[in-house]
């Protein structure tokens, strides 16, 4: 990896500068506090965002700025790669915005987290060293702050051991360790849920070869009862034959006796007819007897007499309807005349003209009035005369019709008797007939009668031996349904015990299974506990002496370039230091000491990582920062003999010594002014 070109806006105390970083050692210059160290977190910003504990929004936006941005070019394996990140001042404190990624010319505009995923896949560090806010590779690599890898020396031995064993991949060992007694300790748990699955195992086998010895004592009484099973059934078999036969002849036997019967209630019902239709004829020929005795003949009819007297009678009823008539108009002329002679002798005036009658007037009219009612007594009398004579002549007229009308029954009553005659002497002939058609069907049915009494005498024993036969055949067939009923229990109580018996088998079969599991399990937990972790113990302690061997040769050539003390690291990497013979602890140090025993264990540990780590990208970069902090005027010659002997691509130091600037390949100085840092030129 080699840095080129960083842009810096409203970061910290810069507000538009661009910085290129050329190839070999260059010195960032400048008084305390003129921002060389904000370059430095400028880089660590571009590359792994911000980073809660090591690097705060808050403190890398400028004050009074509501946006900032960093922008890195820099080189890997070939590829130009520009990456931009963005900040921003928010009501909950500065926050990441989306940035951009630009691979040889190639625009990827990504999250924050996006972003970082491709620049540790760009640099190639191993995932596992990798968290969430830092970068252990990155800081013990490329850039460490002086002060944080005092805190290493200074801090618990066994924070230091455990963020080593991390660093080196040692750690991997110990989670392997770690896991594998997970693994005993769930083997274990699993041993004891095994332990419980198999416990009854010894008592499912015996319970199996008690269901065995059962289900086989099950099948004997089966066996032995399957061939009187099957010698019933050819018994019951040949008698249902038998009773079929029989069957035939006894529903002939009931054929014939349904038709004997059949004929018998004909023989009675033709008798009974017959019977019946004599007791007619008697009567018939008795009725044909009495009417030959009356000596019947019918003479002259009197249907036209009849007829005109009707019609004679009817002329004269209207002649006396139209009398009835006059008489009753000739009764109101009369009524009238006399009611006028009643109202003109009490009249003096007439209602009409108002004039005075006379007497004379009124005798006038009273006569005119009383010979109006001697004509009309005149006239009612020679109706009255005539009427009578209707009346007479009417009433002769209908005595003659009554006599004519009984004369003419009397013929009707000879004709119905005559007609009778004949119908009686018709039926007689038709029951003679009958009878003696009844009299033939009775012989008939007498013959069959007779043939079929000979059949049922022939077929009589039948019902006997079909009774026999029938008991027979139900008393074989109770004996077949009790064996076939013992046959079914037997069935019945063998079909459960083989399902248990499978049931038991399956779990036996498990059991088993459950046992070769147990077994594996514990030549798991044998082969961990007794070889696995032993070895990997044999293991981490090879590889821990090795880095340790490497790393403390490496330290105390680095140390022994910048100070001169007898120091070595002890086996938990802490430095052991000696003087006239003493052990002293690093806090008695000088200023210079303990900056120089620092540095030696910073680079140290670059060299040991990037020799074991072959895979990760940024072996030829290294930053340095205020790494002669304290150092003497001898100290910082030292220091030039140091970078020479790095021999890196790329060294950045941080640095307000201006010895530094001697032996150097090139300086960028930087000047604060009103709380502005630029860049000199």
């Amino acid at each position: 990896m080699k840095l080129k070109k960083l842009k810096l806006n409203n970061i910290r105390s810069y507000t538009e500068q661009e910085i290129t970083f050329p190839e070999g050692s260059l010195l960032l210059s400048g008084n305390i506090g003129s921002g060389k160290s904000s370059i430095l977190l400028g880089i660590d910003f571009a590359l792994f965002g911000l980073q809660r504990g090591n690097l705060d929004g808050n403190a890398l936006l400028r004050n009074g700025e509501d946006k900032g941005s960093v922008e890195l070019c820099f080189e890997i394996n070939n590829k130009d790669i520009i990456l931009q990140r963005n900040i921003k001042r928010s009501g909950s404190g500065v926050v990441q915005e989306p940035g951009q990624i630009i691979i040889d010319n190639e625009l990827h505009k990504a999250t924050p987290v996006e972003l970082k995923d491709k620049v540790l896949e760009l640099l190639n560090y191993p995932k596992q060293l990798l968290t969430k806010n830092k970068s252990l590779i990155y800081r013990y690599t490329v850039y460490t702050p002086q002060e944080q890898m005092k805190q290493i020396l200074l801090g618990k031995k066994e924070d230091r051991l455990e963020t080593l064993r991390k660093v080196f991949g040692i750690d991997k060992y110990k989670r392997i360790k770690d896991n594998s007694k997970i693994v005993i300790s769930k083997i274990k748990e699993k041993k004891k849920f095994y332990q419980g699955e198999t416990s009854n195992l010894e008592q499912k086998e015996i319970e199996y070869k008690e269901k065995v010895i059962e289900l086989e004592q099950v099948d004997t009484e089966i066996n032995q009862l399957l061939p009187s099973l099957t010698v019933k059934k050819q018994e019951l078999e040949k008698k249902k034959q038998e009773s079929k036969q029989f069957e035939a002849s006894l529903e002939h036997l009931n054929k014939l006796k349904s038709d004997l019967t059949l004929l018998e209630n004909n023989l009675k019902h033709l008798t009974n007819k017959k019977q019946e239709d004599q007791t007619l004829l008697e009567q018939i020929n008795q009725k044909i007897s009495q009417l030959q005795q009356e000596n019947l003949e019918v003479k002259d009819s009197y249907t036209e007499l009849i007829q005109t007297n009707k019609e004679q009678i009817e002329i004269i009823e209207k002649e006396i309807r139209l009398l009835l008539d006059k008489k009753q108009e000739s009764k109101v002329h009369k009524a009238n005349s006399l009611t006028l002679q009643s109202k003109i002798k009490e009249i003096d005036q007439c209602p009409t003209c108002y004039q005075q009658v006379s007497i004379e007037h009124k005798t006038n009219i009273h006569q005119q009035q009383q010979n109006t009612i001697q004509e009309m007594d005149k006239q009612l009398l020679g109706l009255e005369t005539k009427e009578q004579e209707l009346q007479n002549r009417i009433q002769t007229l209908k005595l003659n019709l009554e006599s004519l009308t009984k004369r003419e029954s009397e013929i009707k009553l000879i004709q119905h008797k005559l007609k009778e005659f004949e119908e009686n002497k018709t039926k007689a002939q038709t029951l003679q007939t009958k009878q003696e058609q009844l009299e033939k069907a009775i012989n008939e049915i007498h013959t069959n009668k007779t043939q079929l009494q000979e059949q049922i005498n022939n077929l009589k024993d039948t019902e006997s031996i079909f009774t026999n036969i029938k008991q027979e055949k139900e008393a074989l067939e109770k004996e077949f349904r009790l064996l076939e009923i013992k046959k079914a229990s037997l069935e019945a109580k063998k079909s459960p015990l083989e399902r248990f018996m499978q049931v038991l088998e399956r779990e036996i079969q498990i059991k088993n299974e459950t046992i070769a599991k147990l077994n594996k399990i514990n030549k798991t937990q044998f082969f961990l506990e007794s070889s696995f972790i032993p070895t990997l113990d044999s293991i981490e302690k090879n590889v821990m002496f090795k880095v340790h061997e490497e790393f403390n040769s490496i330290f105390t050539t680095w140390l022994a370039i910048l100070v001169d003390l007898n120091i070595n690291l002890d086996e938990e990497f802490t430095p052991k230091i000696e003087q006239n013979g003493h052990d002293i602890d690093y806090e008695y140090l000088s200023g210079g000491e303990k900056t120089a025993t620092a540095l030696a264990y910073r680079l140290a540990l670059n060299q040991v990582i990037n020799k074991m780590m072959v895979e990760i990208n940024t072996k030829g970069l290294l930053i340095l920062d205020e790494p002669t902090d304290g150092f003497s005027s001898e100290q910082l010659d030292r220091v030039k003999d140091l970078i020479n002997e790095l021999d890196m691509e790329q060294i950045i130091l941080v640095s307000h010594e201006s010895k530094v600037e001697s032996f150097v390949d090139n300086i960028l100085r930087f000047e604060k002014q009103d709380h502005i840092t630029q860049l000199q030129q």
